[in-house]
This record gives C-alpha cells, structure tokens and sequence, in this order.
C-alpha cells in the first residue's frame, strides 16, 4: 500500500500577482504551497522544511533566483533537483545558469492549464504519491 502524502511547494517570486495566481490555481489541488518574495525568504524556509518541488524565479530583490541556485548547490544539493526555473528572460540574459544543476526551466508567461500539468507529472515522477483534487 502507497502511503499518500501532501506535497509540499515552494514559489519564489517578487511579482505579488504571480504569488497569488499560483494561491489561486493550487487552493484545490490537495498541495501544500508555501511563497516567499525574494531569495533570502526562500531560503529561510528552505532551511526550515524539506520542498517536493521549488518554482523559482530569477530577477529577485535582495537575493536573486542565480544566487539561490548557488546556495543551494554549497549548502542544500539534494534540493536542486527539486528547482524549476520559472522566468520571462530571454535566453541570453539566463546563459550564465547552470541548468544541469537544476531540473528544468519554464518561461514566463505560462499556461496555467499546462503549468497544473506539468507540476503533476514532475510530482509524479519524483515519486509523489498524491490525489490532487479537480
């Protein structure tokens, strides 16, 4: 018998409408989604708890989505398979990330429908055993 389990989501962002999209699009999906608005908030609840799955966006105030990276690859390795780039920069102004260090990168602006989906499936592939809810 699989035990089921809530998985637990952390979204980086300092865009407070991106914040609430995902409070909105999550509220029913039988997730635990905890936000932070700039780098050194998401690390501070890093720190505190483990994470399934961290949606990450670069361009942040105090401390950026590049830096968390590298503090996660100093200090919390075993995190970094968990990050998911979120991001509306162009390629070019992301070169400089190392994406072998993390598991995938999505752009910015999304499909809330195909985001869902694809959460569902990477939660799914990282062993996740959970029933989100319609």
């Amino acid at each position: 018998m699989t035990n089921k389990v809530v998985p637990r989501v952390l979204v980086v962002d300092d865009d407070p409408s991106i914040l609430n999209l995902y409070r909105g699009v999550f509220r029913w999906k039988n997730l635990a989604l905890d936000t932070a608005d700039d780098g050194l908030d998401a690390i501070k609840k890093i720190l505190a708890g483990q994470y399934n799955l961290i949606l990450l966006d670069l361009m942040m105030p105090h401390m950026s989505g590049f830096q968390v990276i590298q503090w996660l690859k100093a200090n919390r390795p075993e995190s970094l398979r968990c990050v998911v780039v979120v991001t509306a920069l162009s390629p070019d102004a992301y070169r400089e990330l190392d994406r072998t260090l993390i598991h995938d990168l999505v752009a910015k602006p999304f499909d809330v429908a195909e985001l869902e989906g694809y959460i569902v499936d990477f939660l799914a592939g990282k062993g996740v055993s959970w029933i989100p809810e319609p």
